[in-house]
């Protein structure tokens, strides 16, 4: 019995995935570490770039789809980059003395590392 190969258009798009489950996980650190917790802030730049990533394609699929690849490289990028200037920032303040603000850290800097990877793996 033959395997069958998925054909490459129909493969998911595995950056473009990675950095949409960056998008969301910082979301999410936004409102359990920020809102609720109030003990880690992300920044505003990596959250609305986040939040473009989730919300966007849904909104406007047909203008959507002929730029969702170099948007999502360019969202990607821009939460990794906000992610860096937060770890400098939290280097710098010493904002990570409790237990909650390190766990969320963590998080926030993992949702960060997947969007860059993401980024890297989408081609134009």
């Amino acid at each position: 019995m033959a395997e069958e190969t998925p054909s490459r258009g129909s493969a998911p798009k595995s950056g473009v995935a990675l950095v949409r489950l960056g998008a969301m996980l910082l979301l999410a650190v936004f409102v359990v570490f920020e809102i609720i917790a109030a003990e880690y802030y992300v920044a505003n730049v990596g959250l609305v770039a986040a939040l473009a990533v989730v919300a966007l394609p849904s909104l406007a699929k047909s203008t959507f789809d002929r730029m969702s690849n170099s948007f999502m490289k360019i969202a990607g990028y821009v939460i990794a980059f906000s992610g860096v200037i937060e770890l400098l920032d939290d280097i710098r303040f010493d904002v990570l003395d409790e237990f909650m603000a390190i766990v969320g850290a963590l998080i926030a800097y993992a949702a960060y590392a997947m969007a860059f990877i993401g980024a890297r793996g989408i081609q134009d």
